[in-house]
Formats: structure tokens, C-alpha cells, sequence
């Protein structure tokens, strides 16, 4: 049996840290909290698969990766993909593991037809938690009750990025509380990870009665003795307040002020509207360096473009790379100078890890925006006193490397809690009287989405063919309800939605 330090090696090129070693050879723990940039995604993947090779009958054939955002996902499936490959290539297994994904407009058909074999599944929590509630998206109804079964028996399930999953999380707790409590066919586990989680987020009702004490995985004190690992963690990072900065011409005064040729700097909004409006501002000045916009509301094709700009080596000039929360999680980008709005701690923590990440500058410096907020409205997406406490927090501190900052275990937000009763209904898959099903999606993600799936084409004529096919996910645009009546009435154009009842 060759070496975990052999597979690493003929994977990653490098040898594992200590922590990442001990996950392998030790029990699984319920929580692994890594900070960022540490090879998180690895240890647990050559863990999982080490210990199925070794013939460990407590680590599940089914290595199920519940991920809160779809580029989360699809780096996840490509990197298992591109390790379980070299693995094959050098020998050290006889075939990779398959890795199927499950994520909206890209959903493995076949994952379920061979249950006798390991397999990777990694998927955004709408998709794979709606079918552990018996409800699968994107199925059959027919086919509920198979995933069922399957993703509550012999299932390894991983929780990435806990502090993006919201309504998810307490699901995902209750849901493992009463695997416990019910029983499996075959013994089902799971691992919550993230930098910034504390085991009381965990504590849902049922999950606290029946795993009161959460064992924790984390780095100890052999970890630090890889240069590596001491230089990231001790990566620093000067913080400053930015005071004066109220609107986006003093904000892209202030940005170019600070930006340091042949470096890149990121600008962290938290609002689409406020990252566009920067962008705007900065395009329009002389002398600005190459800029990009990043953030959610894009084609999938154009924002990987976007991405692939964002994350190249700046030039002689720089890079400005203007942005929102989706280089939270999942973007491996490293900026000499960050700005950043005022955040929920647990935000600013993963905000923080994209500024000097491998701790390779001495200068690196985050400036956050130091203007006061007092009403809800002017706070959101997030809730006024999650940045009051972070307003707090940031005041006392100077230096963002990672073992400076605090660990506050800030409490999460209130969802909906499923409930053994909620669970025994969606045994029953027969539609009521109405014709509906159950609506679990409570149990899944916040229900304040007012988004539409815009795509646009050119046709002859006033109006689309009859024969129009429907829109491929590469095509989808989410844009608020409301900008979207704005640009339709700016723009005196027409939009067109489909009605199933018409069929046109």
C-alpha cells in the first residue's frame, strides 16, 4: 500500500502538511476548521479516498460535497477530477474515482445506477438537499425516493463554506441528528468545514441532543513547523478605516491613491449596484490601470472571461479588480491592496484571506470603509447589527493575518428548523388535492429571491418564433426583478415570457 505522502506527491507535487496526515490516519472529525489557502479541498479528498483504499468501514463509498455557490462547485468537481486522474496515471489506483456533479442546468443523470461503486458527488445545496428532503430538483418525482435512500445510506456528506449555506446549515445539522436518531441501513457521516465556523453554529435542536460536543479538527502546533503554513498564517496585512469615502468619486480617488503599480488591488462591494457604479467611476478616469468587474449577475461564459482576466499576473501597470461576496469562497486571487465595505465578521475573515494570501508581501494593507450605517435598508443584504458588531471588531484591530484575528463565534441568522414531524411528511410523495408537493424550500435557501432568468437572441420579425428553443444555462442572466422593469422602461424594449399554459 503506497504512502499518503506518495499520493500527494504524485497529485499536488508536495508532500501533506501535518493536519492533513492526521485526517487520514485518525477518526473523522464533525468540524474541520482550516483558515484559508491551506489545502482545505485536498485533505479532505485524499483523506476520504486513503481511508476507502485502506478499508476503513467507518468512511462511507459515497463522498457527498454540498457547496453553497455553483463556482464553489465546479472547482470542487474539477480539481477531485484532475487529483483522482494523477493518482490513476502514476499507478497508485486502478481507476479514478467517478466524480458526477449536481448543480442547476448541469445535473448528473447516471450517478445512481451503480450505488456498488465509490463516487464523488458534488453539488450546490439546492440540488442535493432538496433530494435528502425527498424532493429532489431537476428529477422525477418518480426518482425521489431513490436519491433518498441513497444520500442517507453509505454517504459521506461534506459541508463547505458553512457560513454561505443560511437556511442550509441548520438543515444540514438536523438532517444528521436524525440519521442518528432513526438509524441507516448503512452508517451515514458528515463534516461541516469552513475558516471562520465555530461548532455552536451546529447546535440546532435536535443535533445538540444528539452530538452535544462536536469533535473539532485544526491546526496544531507541528502544522506550523511547514514554512508554508508559517508564512500564512502569519501573513501581514496592515488595517486601516477609509473615513470620506461616502460615494464612488471619492472612493476611485482614493483607490487609485493607494494602488501600487505592477500589483493588484481589489475592491470588495457589498452590493452589485455599488461595484458597478465604482467601475464606472474608475473607467472614466485618465491614467486608471486595466480594470475588471466582477460579480453574480453574469452569463456563465462571460463571467469566466471576466475571472480569467481577474486572476492573470498584472502587467507593469497593475490591475484593479472591482468586485462583490463571489471572491468570498472558491477564488484563489491575492491582492497587495484590499478595500472593503463593512461585513459580517465571517465575511470579512474570508475577505480577508484574498489580501496577501501566501504571505508573500511585507506591505500588504486592507482598507475598510468607515461610514456609518443606522438604518436596515442602507445595511443590506446583511442584518444592521451583524455590521455593528464588525464595525466594532474592525476598530481594534491593525494586522488581518490570520492567528491575529478573533475568533468572536458570532450566532447565525434564525431559519426554519425541520422537525422529525417535517421529516415523516416527506415520506408521503403523493401531490395534495391542488395538485403541489411539500414545499421544502424553506429548509433549503432564504426565500427573499425576487430575481428573473433574462437571455436575449436575435430573430426576424416583431416577435420570437414559434419553434424558438428554450434557453441553455450558458445563456441565463439573474437580474432583479426591479432593474429589470427599469431597463425595459429606459430602454423602451420589449421583454417576452413564456406561458405553459399557451405554450408560446
Amino acid at each position: 500500500m503506497p504512502s499518503l505522502s506518495d499520493w500527494y506527491t504524485a497529485a499536488l507535487g508536495v508532500p501533506p502538511y501535518p493536519y492533513q496526515q492526521r485526517l487520514a490516519a485518525e477518526d473523522w472529525p464533525d468540524v474541520l476548521k482550516i483558515p484559508t489557502g491551506l489545502g482545505k479541498t485536498a485533505a479532505i479528498f485524499f483523506a476520504w479516498l486513503y481511508k476507502r483504499h485502506c478499508n476503513d468501514v467507518h468512511t462511507p463509498r459515497r463522498l457527498v460535497w454540498c457547496l453553497p455557490m455553483r463556482v464553489l462547485a465546479e472547482q470542487t468537481a474539477r480539481l477531485a477530477r484532475q487529483w483522482g486522474e494523477r493518482l490513476a496515471s502514476a499507478g497508485l489506483l486502478s481507476r479514478a474515482p467517478a466524480v458526477h456533479v449536481l448543480m442547476g442546468g448541469d445535473v448528473a443523470q447516471d450517478w445512481d445506477t451503480r450505488p456498488e461503486d465509490e463516487a464523488v458527488l458534488i453539488g450546490t445545496q439546492d440540488q442535493l438537499l432538496s433530494r435528502a428532503l425527498n424532493r429532489g430538483y431537476a428529477m422525477s418525482r418518480f426518482r425521489w425516493p431513490l436519491d433518498f435512500a441513497l444520500l442517507h445510506n453509505d454517504a459521506f456528506w461534506i459541508f463547505d463554506e458553512v457560513q454561505l449555506m443560511g437556511a442550509g446549515l441548520p438543515t444540514s445539522t438536523q438532517l444528521e441528528a436524525f440519521r442518528r436518531r432513526f438509524a441507516c441501513a448503512v452508517p451515514c457521516r458528515s463534516l461541516w468545514c469552513s475558516a471562520t465556523l465555530h461548532p455552536r453554529w451546529l447546535a440546532s435542536v435536535d443535533f445538540a441532543a444528539h452530538c452535544p460536543a462536536p469533535r473539532l479538527a485544526a491546526l496544531q502546533e507541528d502544522d506550523t513547523a511547514f514554512p508554508q503554513v508559517r508564512q500564512r498564517i502569519h501573513a501581514s496585512k496592515q488595517v486601516l478605516p477609509l473615513a470620506g469615502a461616502d460615494n464612488s468619486k471619492q472612493l476611485a480617488d482614493a483607490v487609485l491613491a493607494a494602488h501600487r503599480p505592477g500589483t493588484l488591488t481589489l475592491v470588495i462591494r457589498n452590493r452589485v449596484r455599488d461595484a458597478v457604479e465604482l467601475f464606472e467611476t474608475l473607467r472614466k478616469r485618465k491614467g486608471t490601470p486595466p480594470l475588471c468587474l466582477l460579480h453574480s449577475r453574469f452569463r456563465p461564459a462571460d463571467r469566466a472571461a471576466v475571472l480569467q482576466a481577474a486572476l492573470a499576473a498584472p502587467d507593469a501597470e497593475g490591475r484593479i479588480v472591482v468586485t462583490t461576496q463571489v471572491v468570498e469562497a472558491g477564488v484563489d486571487i491575492s491582492a497587495a491592496t484590499l478595500f472593503t465595505d463593512v461585513a459580517p465578521w465571517a465575511s470579512l475573515v474570508q475577505r480577508f484571506g484574498r489580501c496577501n494570501r501566501a504571505g508573500e508581501r511585507k506591505d500588504a494593507r486592507i482598507f475598510w470603509l468607515d461610514k456609518r450605517i443606522d438604518r436596515e435598508q442602507d445595511a443590506r443584504p446583511y442584518a444592521l447589527a451583524e455590521l455593528h458588531t464588525a464595525r466594532t471588531l474592525l476598530t481594534a484591530l491593525a494586522d488581518a493575518a490570520p492567528s491575529r484575528l478573533p475568533d468572536t463565534g458570532a450566532a447565525t441568522a434564525v431559519h426554519a428548523v425541520l422537525r422529525a414531524p417535517d421529516l415523516l411528511d416527506l415520506f408521503d410523495t403523493t401531490p395534495d388535492l391542488a395538485g403541489a408537493d411539500i414545499d421544502v424550500s424553506r429548509f433549503i435557501r432564504e426565500s427573499d429571491d425576487t430575481d428573473v432568468q433574462a437571455f436575449w437572441r436575435n430573430w426576424p420579425g416583431d416577435a420570437p418564433p414559434s419553434d424558438m428553443s428554450g434557453p441553455a444555462r450558458e445563456e441565463l442572466c439573474s437580474v432583479p426583478l426591479g432593474d429589470m422593469r427599469s431597463f425595459c422602461r429606459k430602454r423602451d424594449c420589449r421583454g417576452w415570457v413564456w406561458d405553459t399554459l399557451d405554450g408560446a
